[in-house]
């Protein structure tokens, strides 16, 4: 009867493919209890609790294990690695065993366009994360080693573009095949006229400090072709002359433009001028005739201006027209308006400002034109200091406020609320100084998962702070 017993308990534990240990264990509170285990008995990772017994789990693929002890080694599932062959190929793909625990890549040669951090592919961040040497910043890529023109300001008309016989610029959009990367070495890019980018191209300068281009002619520095895909990163784009559209630095009418670390300045007119699809990132706006950013969207084309500073601009920082962002911006020092807003019809066609400080301007902090009855383009979360006239204009053509704030003394807003404690790093920036009981500080709403002007995470505190500065 005994070896009857023993053959069945083996016969049910083969059939679940689990090998029977010694160790005893329970799955609840009350099963402990009922064979006098401490609560918590449970067993070693690779084992499974069965009748109150610790049994080893079987497997034929890492697939039938569990998280804590996820890898099938020799049929049996274990808390380490041993070889690539334990590792899942298929979502989340991890096919690499390294130090005894699967990844995703081993360096950055199995990532493609990415780059392996910590076991796992992502966006590269420095230009020395990639093989080519040349990250694009605004995709979080790694170009192609292949897909590289590369352009000094003393090139070569005639030149194959490589990194030892770098050509001009000019030479370097017209080469064929068309490369999508143009890379400029640092120097100043004197063209003699308008250059207008066509196709897909990425222009990517060494910083926007020492990598500069202008236009000795009349018209635009650059203009976009038509239904173009053209990204801008690390430039100093500079001194366009004459004015209204002819002044311009940038004007983009279809398509798409990025602008990511750019220096737009010095323009007759406007730094920027688009009512294709935009975006302006890590960008400074600064000493143009006109605005820092003249933008337009609709209810399918957008806009979004972030992280960015717009400063010392003549007619105002950004004159913004129908459906589109801007947030995280520092607009300071205008003469004229700080924004100007104008939106028409429905929600989708008007803009959205959250999370900006407006300081010291000749004009209105912010100016509001609504082409609908009753309704009112909505700004939240802003700092409003130093305007010499308030934000509104006529019957149901105004702005919402909401949680803001502005030091006492200037005309009042609206929706904001004075506070003698709303106090400066420098009145020149308005980063928030931490040393006070600042209101402007934990007092946002909304924000969550949003990076400040500075790049760093919001909220940092009970809440997000208000304006384009999260105080670390």
């Amino acid at each position: 009867m005994k070896l009857i017993k023993i053959v069945v308990v083996m016969v049910l534990f083969g059939a679940c493919g689990e090998k029977r240990n010694p160790d005893r264990c329970c799955v609840d509170e009350a099963d402990c209890a009922a064979i006098g285990l401490p609560n918590g008995s449970t067993c070693r990772p690779g084992e499974l609790c069965r009748g109150n017994e610790c049994v080893e789990q079987t497997c034929s693929m890492s697939a039938e294990c569990d998280s804590a002890a996820p890898y099938c080694e020799n049929e049996r599932c274990a808390e380490n690695c041993t070889n690539d062959s334990s590792c899942p190929v298929t979502s989340p793909a991890q096919p690499y065993c390294v130090s005894g625990g699967c990844v995703q890549c081993r360096d950055t040669s199995d990532c493609g366009d990415l780059v392996c951090r910590d076991g796992r592919c992502g966006n590269c961040a420095a230009d020395g994360e990639c093989a080519s040497g040349l990250c694009l910043i605004s995709a979080g890529l790694c170009a192609a080693t292949t897909d590289v023109a590369f352009v000094s300001a003393t090139g070569s008309p005639t030149s194959n573009c490589t990194s030892s016989a770098p050509c001009t610029l000019l030479r370097a959009l017209s080469i064929d095949p068309p490369r999508k990367t143009i890379r400029l070495q640092a120097g100043t890019y004197q063209n003699a006229s308008t250059i207008t980018i066509e196709g897909m191209r990425v222009v990517v300068g060494e910083d926007m400090g020492n990598t500069r281009i202008t236009n000795l002619g009349t018209g635009p520095v650059f203009v976009v072709g038509t239904g173009a895909d053209i990204a801008m990163e690390r430039l100093e784009i500079f001194g366009a002359t004459n004015g209204g559209m002819l002044g311009v630095g940038v004007q983009c009418t279809s398509g798409k433009l990025r602008l990511t670390q750019v220096r737009l300045a010095n323009h007759a007119s406007d730094g920027v001028a688009s009512s294709c699809e935009l975006s302006i990132g890590q960008s400074t706006l600064t000493g143009n005739g006109s605005f820092g950013a003249r933008v337009s969207g609709d209810g399918t084309v957008k806009y979004l201006i972030e992280r960015s500073t717009v400063s010392n601009n003549t007619a105002g920082g950004v004159k913004a027209t129908g459906g589109g962002t801007i947030r995280n911006v520092f607009v300071l020092q205008t003469a004229g308006t700080g924004l100007d807003l104008e939106g028409s019809g429905v929600v989708s066609t008007r803009p959205t400002v959250d999370f900006v400080s407006i300081g010291s301007g000749g004009g209105m902090a912010v100016r509001c034109t609504n082409d609908f009855s009753g309704g009112s383009i909505p700004v939240t979360n802003v700092v409003v200091q130093g305007f010499a006239d308030n934000p509104q204009i006529g019957v149901n053509r105004v702005c919402t406020f909401s949680t803001c704030v502005q030091p006492p003394g200037s005309p009042a807003v609206p929706g904001c609320t004075a506070s003698q404690a709303l106090v400066f790093l420098s009145s020149d920036n308005l980063h928030l100084n931490p040393s006070f009981d600042n209101p402007a500080i934990n007092g946002a709403s909304g924000g969550t998962g949003l990076l400040d002007f500075d790049g760093e995470q919001r909220p940092k505190g009970a809440a997000a702070d208000i304006g384009a500065d999260e105080v670390m």
